[in-house]
């Protein structure tokens, strides 16, 4: 695990509460301290209630502070290590105080809203999976992952690099846990591996399957450290990867999802950076994205 801290990002809303959990949960998994932090966004609101007086007096920034800290007990049972409150562009803001806090993974709530508009008004959780400074846990608010063991990890496998980088957040997080892992690969078309995109699909005789099964034992092979000593399943799914993650998770009793932000493979248009926003718009669990070179193995 890559990283010093575990940061929470909460508006201190009920929506934030399971959240927190999971930030608090994985603290005492992996012995890592947390640090909430609460981002005052620039508004016209905040502004007419003098929001923004934290940043010039030290007792309103204090008491900011403590706010924050009570929240997240109130919702844990436990004070975080430190709270942090901030001014500005809400992303920006984490993005920037994550680095500086060489935080493990960034932990934060997706929308209340209802599913389909979930990603579309997100704009907070957007932003970060889009460009994740460090691995990005979003929590759904319905799920209750603080009071609930992780049991089945799932990672989304294209066989790029950033693969690798999510699998090995993902196996250590199975092993953290002591959970089970699936290696879920999804894909249909094998013209790019001819070079042959124009012509009529009854003319490209590649079997895809095999295929695919050929470099998932190549990547398993490749990637075997990881994997030492945990329980795990491969899965190759002859599907559209954005369809064939969603129906797989919602098929199987997966409390966590992990996929990689970016692929560097030949399969340009299916790669799971390409689909990410498509799989988080409608995946029923909580969901990691991790960063390429994340794993610095």
């Amino acid at each position: 695990m890559v990283g010093s801290s575990i940061v929470l990002a909460t508006d201190l809303s009920d929506a934030s509460v399971e959240a927190a959990r999971w930030a608090q949960q994985a603290s005492e998994r992996y012995q890592l301290p947390v640090t909430a932090i609460h981002v005052i966004s620039i508004s016209a609101a905040h502004w007419t209630t003098r929001a923004y007086d934290v940043l010039d007096t030290p007792s309103i920034m204090e008491e900011s502070r403590a706010k924050v800290s009570a929240w997240y007990a109130e919702a844990t049972g436990q004070a975080p290590a430190e709270s942090r409150v901030l001014v500005g562009h809400i992303p920006i803001q984490i993005r920037e105080e994550t680095h500086k806090i060489d935080a493990a993974m960034l932990v934060l709530a997706t929308s209340e809203k209802t599913r389909w508009k979930q990603f579309f008004l997100g704009s907070t959780a957007q932003s970060l999976a889009q460009v994740p400074p460090c691995p990005v846990i979003l929590v759904r608010p319905e799920e209750a992952m603080g009071s609930t063991p992780v049991k089945e990890i799932a990672v989304g496998i294209d066989f790029s690099s950033n693969s690798a980088d999510a699998l090995a957040f993902g196996a250590n997080h199975a092993r953290i846990c002591g959970a089970k892992l699936h290696l879920v690969h999804a894909g249909k078309s094998p013209s790019f591996m001819l070079g042959l995109e124009h012509l009529p699909k009854e003319l490209i005789k590649t079997d895809y399957q095999k295929w695919a099964n050929e470099e998932m034992n190549k990547f398993v092979a490749k990637h075997v450290h990881l994997l030492e000593g945990l329980e795990f399943r491969t899965h190759i799914l002859k599907d559209h990867p954005s369809h064939g993650l969603l129906e797989f998770t919602e098929s199987n009793p997966i409390d966590l999802l992990v996929v990689g932000r970016t692929g560097h493979s030949r399969l340009v248009n299916e790669t799971l950076g390409d689909v990410l926003l498509k799989v988080l718009q409608s995946v029923p669990t909580t969901t990691c994205v991790v960063p390429a070179n994340a794993s610095q193995e």
